[in-house]
């Protein structure tokens, strides 16, 4: 009997991980699609009731996420009535896919698919640590340039902020500064926010188009859209892997922009002055400043541009793609019930199992070994070799049904070597001095002469 080899491809905890994340990708996969039928199905679509919508579906997302491990987890205690509702997800998911949990559950055994889940958990792990690195390190630089931006020293300026704010009904106070590093006015802050202009903005712009300007980043504070934006982009840190996440939150940056530029030109009461405004700050050469550093982003100016000339309340999806959109959802959802039935029960065999090369973990003890049988249609065609078994040695001592072929070498001599290893009894493996189901590999060779050793 030989130990499984301790490797972070074999590693459980890893294995549960990638499959986690898979079921993730899938449901938020679902919330996406339902979203795109709201927008789809609107009838006047409106840049606060998309923005309210989005920003719905990307919390719940986060939901799901946050959620999902806790329930495999608790889905992989044997005992818990959750198998019932396995049960029930199975039927209604077959009469859809057409698959089989048992069928997917016996797939997801194989080492190989194993070792993908656990890459895949890994890749995960270390891109999260890169981009919340990337996200720390950008608020710390904005906060730093914010620290050390200029005050604009104009008395006509300082007025006309404050009569945006109480207008806007703001009533916190704005500070003004100035930093060549912005490519456009940046706000940052929330208790006491800091408005970052480019000179640009204050030299070239006429008073009505920096009061456009102003007035949009004035809507942004008073809707609290700096603490959103953070929160939303560290949500997006360890979701980075599902495309429909980053899509939801582009449609809340999208409609947040949308809501903001409605409001700045409310205020102006000339849409052209504060067209112009825009199109001559994205003129301008862009640098590596503050809005990239704290993820800010929204539409391109064109589609700002022709929303605010053209008074389309918002680009339209196409009516015709409510039918796939629905489909999409149904097969989403009932395949994400499907495979979170199947990673339960995949990890049902592994919830309570240990490794030999755990801390605190003491192998089986073979009491009584049984020898497979040697199949005559293998001696006449002189098969030998060896037969790789993986098993789980319960807290009694005896074989757990679920005994895997590692290394196959013909299928008559795996099944006698599977038989045979059933009848195996041990000394149970510990933890800590107390018994528990130890996973361990046992191997078999076939030999003319001996028929089996272990």
């Amino acid at each position: 009997m030989t130990p499984t080899a301790p490797s972070l491809f074999t590693n459980r905890y890893l294995v549960f991980t990638g499959w986690t994340l898979l079921v993730v990708f899938w449901e938020t996969a679902a919330v996406a699609v339902a979203l795109a039928t709201f927008r789809a199905c609107a009838h006047a679509r409106r840049p606060a009731r998309d923005y309210a919508a989005s920003l719905v579906a990307f919390a719940g997302s986060v939901v799901i996420a946050a959620v999902i491990p806790p329930v495999l987890a608790w889905q992989t205690t044997e005992t818990t009535p959750s198998f019932a509702l396995i049960g029930s997800a199975r039927e209604m998911s077959l009469a859809v896919t057409g698959l089989d949990i048992t069928s997917l559950r016996n797939l997801l055994r194989r080492p190989l698919i194993d070792g993908c889940a656990a890459a895949v958990a890994l890749v995960w792990a270390a891109g999260t640590l890169v981009l919340a690195v990337r996200f720390g390190g950008g608020w710390l630089f904005a906060r730093n340039i914010a620290s050390g931006a200029r005050p604009i020293d104009d008395p006509a300026l300082e007025s006309m902020i404050r009569e945006l704010a109480r207008c806007g009904g703001v009533t916190r106070t704005i500070r003004l500064l100035e930093w060549p590093a912005v490519d456009t006015p940046v706000v940052v802050g929330w208790r006491n926010p800091r408005l970052l202009l480019p000179p640009a903005a204050v030299l070239q712009l006429s008073h009505q188009q920096l009061a456009g300007v102003i007035a949009h980043e004035v809507a942004h504070i008073r809707r609290g859209d700096y603490v959103i934006n953070l929160l939303q982009s560290a949500a997006e840190v360890p979701l980075f892997f599902s495309p429909a996440v980053a899509w939801m939150s582009r449609c809340i940056r999208e409609a947040r922009e949308f809501c903001c530029d409605d409001e700045a030109a409310a205020r102006v009461g000339n849409k052209r002055h504060y067209v112009e405004a825009l199109t001559h700050l994205a003129a301008r050469p862009t640098t590596s400043g503050v809005r990239s550093a704290v993820g800010i982003a929204g539409p391109r100016l064109v589609t700002r541009v022709r929303r605010l000339l053209q008074e389309d309340t918002m680009p339209r999806l196409n009516r015709f793609r409510l039918i796939p959109l629905g489909v999409a959802f149904v097969l989403i959802v009932l395949s994400g019930l499907q495979l979170s039935a199947a990673s339960a029960l995949r990890f049902s065999r592994q919830s309570s199992v240990y490794n030999i090369s755990d801390p605190g973990v003491k192998a089986p003890v073979v009491v009584r070994e049984v020898k497979p049988q040697y199949t005559d249609d293998a001696k006449s065609r002189k098969v030998q070799g060896s037969v790789e078994l993986e098993e789980v040695i319960t807290s009694d001592g005896s074989v757990r049904e679920d005994v895997r072929v590692v290394k196959s070498l013909d299928p008559d001599l795996d099944a006698q070597a599977v038989t045979a290893a059933k009848q195996w009894q041990f000394k149970p493996g510990t933890k800590d001095g107390k018994p528990v189901d130890v996973l361990v590999r046992i191997e078999m060779t076939f030999t003319l002469k001996q028929h089996a050793r272990k």
